[in-house]
């Protein structure tokens, strides 16, 4: 008989997995990697980031509007 998937995990759920991982880190405006964090604006350490933009992104002045009008700001801080 087939083996059943280890804990549960359907080859549905494995996929979508992958998406949300690949979505949670990718670059908002590109779908590239992204390289660079954005926070509310403020106190930038101890606010959750909201989504990642890469760098070439984070460049172009459609996004700086972007980012601007929702009030957030590109964390450079907690880069080491």
């Amino acid at each position: 008989p087939p083996r059943k998937p280890r804990l549960g995990v359907t080859q549905h759920k494995a996929k979508t997995t992958w998406k949300q991982l690949y979505a949670k880190h990718a670059c908002r405006f590109c779908c590239e990697l992204g390289d660079f964090a954005t926070r509310k604006s403020g106190m930038v350490k101890n606010c959750a980031v909201q989504y990642l933009v890469c760098s070439s992104c984070a460049k172009e002045p459609h996004a700086q509007q972007v980012l601007i009008e929702e009030g957030l700001m590109v964390d450079l801080f907690s880069l080491d």
